[in-house]
C-alpha cells in the first residue's frame, strides 16, 4: 500500500507557482512589512484579471487577520482564494483562463 505523502503549506505553494508560471501566469510573492496577513502571491494573466492566493496546508484555515484581509480584498474588487489543495488551484486558474469564473 503506498502511503500518501503529508504537504506542508511551502510544497503546495511551490507546485503551485511552478505550474502558473508554467501556464503563462506571472506570479509573485506578496510580502507587506506592515501587514503581515496579506495573501503569499498575486497572481495576473492578461484577459484573465488578477487574483491572490493564501496557501495553506492541507484542512488548515486563514488566521482571523487573514481573513478580515481577504475580506477587504474581496471588496476592493479582488479576487482572492484560500488554496490547500494542487488540484483545485489548477482548475480556478484554468476556469478564469476560459472565462468560467469571470
Amino acid at each position: 500500500m503506498r502511503r500518501k505523502k503529508f504537504l506542508l503549506e511551502r510544497d503546495i505553494q511551490k507546485k503551485c507557482v511552478e505550474w502558473a508560471r508554467k501556464n503563462g501566469w506571472w506570479a509573485r510573492k506578496f510580502s507587506s512589512p506592515a501587514n503581515r496577513s496579506v495573501p503569499d502571491y498575486l497572481f495576473s494573466k492578461r484577459g484573465c484579471g488578477k487574483l491572490a492566493v493564501e496557501f495553506k496546508a492541507p484542512g488548515k484555515q486563514p488566521t482571523e487577520a487573514q481573513a478580515e484581509e481577504i475580506s477587504e480584498m474581496t471588496q476592493a474588487g479582488w479576487r482572492v482564494y484560500v488554496i490547500d489543495d494542487i488540484d483545485r488551484f489548477k482548475s480556478i486558474l484554468l476556469a478564469i483562463g476560459v472565462g468560467w469564473l469571470g
